[in-house]
């Protein structure tokens, strides 16, 4: 089953990041209001990132955070198309070396620019093993990684990855790739971080290095602030942000309990919930406020059970496990209805939902 995307925010809430006037805020943990006069947008989230650091970001909401400070090399419109970014394009004619070329005139916040170097320092940094990184596995494709992502023992650059100039690379692949897949695992999980900080961290350090923790020089939309572990995490407006200086001066990531995330929307103290954070049973709650919105989308996420078919080989055990699942009660009393059953991983919100219509939820053992 997909779970529908629904996110939830508060309306006329003040922008200095301030609790509305009566209230009283349920945490102590909250960042700094911003300055008079500046805006200010306060997210309720309910995991802590425990890293904001592009070769570690090992869970959705550390990724998300990386994202808003390092530029990936494509992002995803909202039709969910690949749209240049970092990349101006990323284009190839065999699906087994991809060519990638940076738009021209992107910098890092303190001045330096973004080049095909740090692109190409960023993929041999993740897929060192000495360096440890979390995320290697989605660079598995790349010729002279092994299964985890990680090139052998003792190798320190890429077999694949080739400099063409200083806005273009070629990265070469062990066998054809679809372009989806290149594109989502390389293009778009890729975010690439300055070679002239990290470049005289010993590798064994680098996830423990001051930038690890508090990477302050980027090129995203908005710039590290401050990262306190279980309380906030707090960005500041890039004001040499290739797209223009955002219209926000800080934004605030504010880490709560699903609980706090819905008493805090109600008071006013967070300006809105990111997707997933509000447990459904609080939707029609806090729907019913006057000065509370919903954000809905098609369902871009899917719960599923995976079975491996060589442990279990027995085709009516599956079948019986698939039937034993009673979807419609999950759907009514976990999700809130805020969900729907289907029989593929496919989602709505998927340019290719439409090829799996008709297909049976039995069908699938």
């Amino acid at each position: 089953m997909d779970a529908k995307l629904l996110s939830l925010a508060a309306c006329g809430s003040n922008p200095g990041g301030e609790p509305a006037p009566g209230t009283e805020t349920n945490s102590g943990a909250a960042p700094s209001s911003a300055p008079a006069g500046e805006k200010a947008v306060n997210i309720g989230i309910t995991t802590d990132p425990q890293v904001v650091n592009p070769p570690n970001d090992n869970n959705g909401t550390a990724f998300e955070i990386s994202k808003i400070m390092f530029i990936p090399l494509m992002d995803i419109s909202e039709d969910l198309e690949f749209v240049p970014a970092l990349a101006r394009e990323v284009t190839t004619e065999d699906n087994i070396t991809f060519t990638i070329r940076l738009q021209e005139g992107i910098k890092w916040s303190d001045g330096e620019d973004v080049t095909a170097d740090d692109t190409i320092f960023t993929l041999n940094l993740i897929t060192n093993p000495q360096v440890g990184s979390t995320v290697a596995s989605y660079l598995n494709c790349i010729q002279g990684t092994e299964s985890t992502g990680w090139m052998p023992e003792g190798t320190s650059a890429l077999e694949g990855v080739a400099k063409v100039d200083d806005y273009t690379l070629t990265v070469t692949c062990k066998e054809p790739v679809a372009d989806s897949t290149f594109l989502s695992n390389v293009a778009y999980r890729l975010r690439t971080v300055p070679e002239h900080v990290l470049k005289d961290v010993p590798l064994e350090n680098v996830l423990q290095s001051d930038f690890a923790l508090s990477p302050t020089v980027g090129n995203g939309a908005f710039l590290f602030q401050e990262y306190v572990s279980g309380q906030h995490v707090s960005l500041t407006a890039n004001p040499n942000y290739y797209k223009g200086a955002p219209k926000l001066a800080r934004l605030n990531l504010v880490i709560l309990s699903a609980t706090q995330v819905a008493t805090q929307l109600e008071t006013g103290e967070i300006d809105m919930a990111y997707p997933g954070s509000v447990e459904s049973g609080d939707y029609d709650g806090l729907l019913a406020l006057s000065h509370i919105r919903s954000l809905e989308g098609d369902p871009v996420s899917v719960r599923n059970l995976i079975i491996n078919n060589q442990k279990v080989d027995n085709v009516q055990a599956r079948q019986a496990m698939n039937l034993a699942v009673d979807r419609a009660l999950i759907v009514d009393r976990m999700m809130g209805g805020y969900a729907n059953i289907q029989a593929t991983i496919v989602t709505p919100a998927s340019k290719y939902y439409g090829m799996f219509a008709g297909l049976e939820l039995w069908d699938v053992a």
